[in-house]
């Protein structure tokens, strides 16, 4: 089961607030996903998540470098883990 969205998880940006609700909602959809054994709504949101990740990602990282954010590497590092964790497991 996949973890609710919290008001608690916000940062206090707005657009990567909604990114990271928008994100709580596609795993439980992929949760849903699996445990119903439809393998093309598994693939459909992976391959939509793909995208999203990227997207938010950069964004996220633009901020860290504009702000001078002490863990940008870390969470670069972790953003390209799980880019192509996703992609490997399409």
């Amino acid at each position: 089961m996949s973890a609710k969205w919290n008001k608690k998880f916000e940062i206090g940006h707005a657009s990567i607030d909604h990114h990271h609700k928008e994100l709580f909602e596609l795993t439980t959809m992929l949760d849903r996903a699996v445990y119903f054994h439809s393998e093309p709504m598994v693939n459909d949101i992976i391959q939509y998540l793909e995208t999203y990740v990227c997207t938010h990602f950069q964004e996220e990282e633009e901020l860290m470098l504009k702000h001078h954010y002490k863990g940008y590497q870390d969470h670069k590092d972790a953003s390209k883990w799980t880019e192509i964790n996703l992609r490997n497991n399409r």
